[in-house]
């Protein structure tokens, strides 16, 4: 006895519980990934707010800075001290030092006023001039990188229409606000452009203002310039390097959120930077939560689903047990009977019906056995027929042959042949080698009746004379062109070809005789005969060839009243061994 299979109730639960699983998945993941998507709308809204707010407040930094240089050129005693050192109108290298230090006092207030500043600088048009710079740091290298970008910057300026320029110079990416500084003792000379007020902005000041962009642990903020370069960052690491660089890998796809906003005031993008582990943090209380009620609801459900697979199952092992007596006894009169459900009622009812037509079939089988039996007698004694025939010929035959006449002497050797082959053969497949004989002897006969009123071509290629046939297809093609076709007419012809063309053994049978209309070709080849050893014609061998390769028309018939008719047949070579077509019933 084999493994015993599982039972309904433990496949239904097994599925159910599955089902269930699966459902709690994926309201779990639909859930999980729309409270994501809410997070990360909402931190991306808060980092749109921070960015925002730190585009304000470098527009405001720009005003300051636009009110300072603007204070700066008017200052009448800063701008009169600058431009007679720009004229040289001093007595000695200590006057003109004593002059810078007046200037420089001057400036000493706006610097320390302003704390987003850290130097102030005016670097007169002359490298050989004395420049003034105060810095709330000591800091050589910030005045060797504007000194070095003094030009450029001032060319920008001036092409800017003095209007105060923000600028990113030198390694450490110092962000310059810049201005020209005039003499206006001599405004109307084109020369009159004596300097470059230069200001520049407190890197703490900028690293603190893009820390407060941040709303998430691990996040990071940084400024990228016009050459995709970032120029401060809150990852110090992350200063001087290309954006890409900077962001981080995930194993699996993109693992961050990123927000680049445009800050006009600086000509620098702000990019701020969250990874998706800080949105999943801010998601952390619901999943537990989430995963809490997925639990409770599971178990529910398992007890509820075993419940109801109880209840379904009991009834169908009641009818189960009732069938299992029908095996051991007799079909008559037993029947299955169930309650329940509607749908057990339903299989206990088709049971009974199998029941009945199972009872009915035996009795059936039984008749039929009985009946091949008798066949199979009769068959045995109709072949006591067909012998008596053949012997009787052959007797006929032997007679004639004494009496010197060799024509009846071949039509009767001819005629046993041809019923011995109908007798046999028919039924059977055979090759065209043997079917051509056989339309030989028809023929044989046929023109001994018609008193050679025609003439016959046959040809069979070489490689065509093995493959297979059904019996009795082309002689039938040859009888309804003789008796039909040739019938009557004088100097007729007769012409068989059979070749192999592809995939295909094409068999051709054209005759000059009377021809056919075209309603009776439709007429053969819509006509549904049996195909019996009386009444073998053209509608029987497209019905046998249709069924037997499974074809939709079994031949083509083309003909002209008067003129011809031309009956053609292509054979797959399906099953093919070489150009020898098998006999279908040999492959089984």
């Amino acid at each position: 006895m084999g493994k015993k299979s599982r039972s309904i109730a433990f496949s239904i639960s097994v599925f159910f519980i599955l089902l269930n699983v699966l459902s709690f998945s994926i309201i779990f993941y639909l859930t999980e990934a729309q409270y994501f998507k809410m997070a990360k709308q909402n931190i991306q809204k808060s980092n749109a707010m921070a960015a925002a707010a730190m585009q304000r407040n470098f527009d405001d930094v720009l005003s300051y800075m636009n009110d300072l240089t603007l204070k700066i050129y008017s200052d009448e005693a800063l701008n009169g001290i600058c431009s007679a050192i720009f004229r040289e109108e001093y007595n000695g290298n200590s006057e003109k030092e004593n002059m810078a230090l007046q200037a420089e006092g001057i400036c000493y207030d706006y610097l320390y006023y302003y704390g987003f500043l850290q130097s102030i600088g005016i670097y007169l048009e002359n490298s050989d001039k004395t420049d003034i710079q105060l810095r709330k740091t000591h800091n050589p290298q910030l005045y060797n990188t504007l000194r070095a970008y003094r030009e450029e910057i001032q060319e920008e300026v001036i092409s800017n229409q003095g209007v105060i320029k923000c600028f990113d110079v030198g390694k450490e990416h110092q962000i310059v606000f810049a201005r020209t500084l005039k003499d206006f003792k001599n405004v109307l000379r084109e020369d009159q452009i004596i300097g470059t007020v230069m200001l520049t902005i407190s890197p703490k000041y900028l690293t603190d203002a893009l820390a407060n962009t941040l709303v998430t642990p691990h996040g990071y903020a940084m400024l990228e310039n016009k050459d995709g370069i970032i120029s401060y960052s809150t990852k110090k690491a992350d200063k001087g390097k290309y954006l890409e660089q900077t962001l981080p890998a995930g194993s699996e796809g993109q693992s961050w959120e990123s927000l680049s906003v445009p800050i006009e005031a600086l000509g620098q993008n702000l990019v701020i930077v969250t990874p998706r582990e800080d949105i999943s943090l801010t998601i952390g209380g619901f999943i537990k939560t989430l995963f809490l009620s997925v639990g409770i609801l599971a178990m529910l459900n398992l007890i509820l689903v075993l419940a109801i697979s109880r209840m379904l199952t009991m009834p169908m092992e009641h009818l189960v047990k009732q069938i299992q007596k029908i095996g051991f006894t007799s079909l008559e009169d037993e029947h299955v009977a169930a309650a329940g459900y509607s749908e057990i009622e339903n299989i206990a009812d088709n049971f009974n019906r199998m029941l009945e037509r199972i009872e009915h079939l035996v009795k059936e089988n039984y008749l039929i056995s009985l009946s091949e039996k008798n066949a199979r007698i009769e068959a045995l004694q109709s072949q006591i027929n067909p012998h008596f025939i053949f012997n009787t010929l052959d007797t006929i035959n032997w007679k004639v042959m004494f009496l010197d006449m060799p024509e009846v002497t071949n039509m009767i050797s001819s005629l046993g042949n041809l019923l011995r082959y109908t007798t046999y053969q028919y039924g059977r497949y055979v090759s065209v080698e043997q079917e051509i004989d056989q339309v030989r002897n028809y023929l044989y006969i046929q023109e001994i009746r018609y008193d050679h009123s025609f003439r016959t071509y046959i040809k069979v290629e070489r490689q065509s004379e093995k493959a297979v046939i059904p019996c009795l297809i082309i002689q039938p093609l040859i009888e309804n062109a003789v008796v039909h076709g040739l019938k009557g007419k004088q100097e007729g012809v007769l012409a068989v070809r059979i070749r192999i063309r592809g995939e295909y053994l094409e068999i051709m049978v054209l005759d000059n005789g009377q021809g056919m209309e075209d309603s009776k070709i439709r007429e053969v080849l819509n006509e549904n005969q049996k195909g019996t050893g009386e009444s073998i014609g053209l509608a029987n061998v497209n019905q046998r060839l249709c069924l037997t390769y499974s074809l939709d028309q079994g031949m083509r018939i083309t003909s002209r009243a008067g003129r011809y008719t031309r009956v053609e047949i292509s054979i797959p070579l399906a099953g093919q061994s070489g150009t020898i077509i098998h006999d279908p019933r040999d492959s089984g």
